[in-house]
């Protein structure tokens, strides 16, 4: 995910499973730190599940709409960005 001190250009999540573990890579969105990433990416991952998705299609799919909240995220007063 994107709490690394050493970050880089992309964002990498591992998915681990019995059978496999899947690297799912992102482009890292430059900002200030945002609250509620983890919570949101969780969320979005047991929403497409419950449409029907595989487990890396839900996931990956999560990881993307994620950044895309991250690269909107917005000050709401004087602390962390929130997603929108």
């Amino acid at each position: 995910g994107g709490h690394v001190d050493e970050a880089g250009a992309e964002c990498v999540d591992v998915l681990a499973t019995p059978g496999a573990t899947r690297a799912l890579r992102v482009t890292r969105v430059a900002t200030p730190p945002v609250r509620g990433t983890g919570c949101a990416l969780s969320s979005a991952i047991a929403v497409r599940l419950a449409l029907g998705e595989s487990l890396d299609a839900a996931c990956a799919g999560a990881q993307r709409w994620v950044a895309g909240r991250i690269a909107g995220a917005f000050a709401a007063g004087g602390g962390a960005l929130v997603m929108r």
